[in-house]
């Protein structure tokens, strides 16, 4: 098992408890880890990562119990949702170097034309690609992506969804996210509700776990035509923008 999580509880001082008896075990694949804000996808991460100590219960990483950052060193990398804080530089090329990014991941991303500029001269989507590329190519395990899709286009988000699938062949890739423009294609779906993992499964499986048939359809409907093709753009239909809140409230 590459990651064994175990009643785990975990609240910040003078506030409520944000985890609560949390468990779970994965094993390689690429999976979404959902909910609403504030439920406690980042502070999660941050525990797998070593950042955060459980107030109750573990973490185990690779077979190892996790005490600090020191002991996922080279078995997870973490990514945050600002990747400024991510990079060092000072130039992008700089970062691919040192995590050892292979000219097939650069190619991939169609990458090249930014590699030679200065990290704070790059857009706030360049460095998103930047880091994105960075924490795939490290040699690790785990790879933890904390809300990474915000501000990446389309021909991104479908190309940052093949290079997900195919990592998760061979290590755990948890992406927390709620852009439903994602989930559909990940191999498995946690939803973080109450402190818990309250659901977990496939995406069309989650999907079932809601009681708005219409929602249902509309997903599978939406799923199957990318897969065939289709030109859309899931975040036009209002539907499924409220899909999130339906997952996350009942």
């Amino acid at each position: 098992m590459l990651l064994s999580i175990r009643n785990v509880w975990f609240k910040y001082p003078r506030s409520e408890w944000i985890l609560k008896n949390l468990s779970a075990d994965l094993t390689a694949g690429f999976y979404c880890l959902i909910g609403r804000n504030g439920s406690g996808k980042t502070t999660l991460l941050r525990l797998i990562a070593g950042m955060l100590k459980p107030k109750k219960g573990y973490v185990v990483v690779c077979g190892k119990r996790v005490r600090s950052y020191k002991d996922v060193i080279g078995k997870i990398i973490y990514l945050p949702s600002n990747p400024s804080t991510f990079l060092v530089g000072p130039k992008i090329r700089d970062d691919f170097e040192k995590a050892g990014v292979g000219e097939d991941l650069i190619d991939f991303f169609a990458a090249r034309k930014i590699m030679e500029k200065k990290i704070f001269e790059a857009s706030e989507g360049e460095r998103r690609l930047a880091a994105i590329i960075t924490a795939l190519a490290y040699n690790t395990d785990i790879v933890l992506l904390d809300e990474v899709t915000v501000g990446l286009d389309k021909g991104l988000r479908g190309k940052l969804v093949s290079a997900l699938k195919s990592f998760g062949r061979k290590k755990i890739i948890l992406l927390a996210t709620n852009d439903f423009r994602i989930i559909p294609f990940c191999d498995e779906v946690l939803l973080l509700k109450e402190g818990r993992i309250s659901v977990r499964g496939k995406p069309e499986d989650i999907i079932d776990e809601v009681p708005y048939l219409s929602a249902n359809q509309t997903i599978r409907i939406y799923r199957t035509l990318i897969q065939r093709g289709a030109d859309l753009e899931l975040d036009k239909k209002d539907i499924l923008k409220v899909l999130v809140n339906l997952l996350c409230s009942t």
